[in-house]
């Protein structure tokens, strides 16, 4: 067990962690290992802490894009979902991963245990769709509410899972919870579509177990739906070579956004000097094709910094 002392900032760096990991999709599922010892944390879950605050300074510069013009449909919500069955080790669980994205846009993710102990991988896939459906039901009302209304459809890799979304009831499954059935419903009223997925292109997997570095990579390519066409390319080079015009410089170094892309948070260059001289990012600003972790919005931003000084201080523990 930790002290006192360390106990506190275990929970405070953690929860700085879980606020962060919206934006690095990949450590949702080590987060989520990190909470569950928020009550009693030991002397490991310091160090899976260390470890994990390695990784996000690695990849602080990350940026989640919205891609110029959308996917193919604008005017689907996508609801992407995966469960590791019986994955937590400790209380033999299920994790679930949920991914969220209209026109090819990254809206939400979330990885979750479940409460209840499924008794088969398709029945903890069944519960992961409702628990993604569920969080697309409340984003579909969000979107139509300010005037973009939305169809939803759901991906899932189990076919034992999809099956029991197509029927009505439980089936042979007696024990499957009664208060999950409301799916059912809504693919027979037409509400909801459900789409078969690969396994190996479930970019929902991303959340579900401690994965490779080559897999969370194509994971993410997926879930970015990054065009690395010639075309897409050379507008992406056609843009910095105008910004570097326009500017005299371009102290961002090699970029792979294209003309068009927008950035969920338009924040200033990774550049202290430039934005001293600048005086900061005004809401046209052409530098907003690059996005540095420690420049989020101001509650973030201060979060990040308020982490990186907890964590050098207390770095040397344990």
């Amino acid at each position: 067990m930790l002290d006192e002392t360390q106990t506190t900032e275990y929970r405070s760096l953690t929860c700085t962690l879980l606020y962060a990991s919206q934006d690095i999709i990949e450590v949702q599922h080590a987060v989520r290992t990190l909470t569950s010892d928020l009550k009693r944390p030991t002397e490991m879950s310091w160090k899976r802490l260390k470890r994990l605050v390695r990784y996000m300074i690695g990849v602080q510069n990350e940026a989640i894009f919205f891609p110029h013009g959308g996917g193919e449909n604008t005017k689907q919500l996508v609801a992407s979902t995966d469960t590791d069955w019986a994955g937590c080790k400790k209380t033999r669980k299920s994790v679930g991963m949920t991914i969220l994205k209209v026109g090819g846009c990254l809206l939400y993710s979330q990885c979750t245990g479940q409460s209840i102990h499924a008794q088969s991988s398709g029945e903890s896939e069944f519960y992961g769709i409702v628990s993604g459906v569920s969080a697309a039901c409340g984003l579909q009302h969000a979107l139509e509410f300010v005037g973009e209304p939305v169809s939803l459809v759901v991906e899932s890799d189990s076919s034992a899972a999809r099956a029991v979304l197509w029927r009505s009831g439980v089936g042979k499954i007696r024990h499957l919870e009664v208060k999950t059935l409301w799916a059912q419903a809504m693919v027979r009223d037409g509400r909801l579509q459900v789409r078969a997925v690969k396994g190996e292109h479930n970019m929902a997997d991303i959340g579900t177990k401690i994965l490779g570095k080559a897999r969370i990579d194509y994971l993410k390519e997926l879930i970015w739906d990054r065009d690395d066409s010639e075309e897409h390319e050379q507008d992406g080079e056609n843009l910095r070579s105008s910004v570097a015009a326009i500017d005299g410089t371009w102290p961002c170094g090699p970029q792979h956004a294209g003309a068009g892309d927008v950035l969920v948070r338009r924040l200033r260059v990774d550049c202290e000097a430039h934005y001293s001289r600048r005086g900061g990012c005004h809401t046209d600003c052409v530098h907003d094709v690059h996005i540095d972790r420690h420049d989020l919005l101001p509650p973030r931003r201060e979060a990040w910094f308020s982490f990186r000084n907890d964590y050098n201080k207390f770095s040397n523990r344990g």
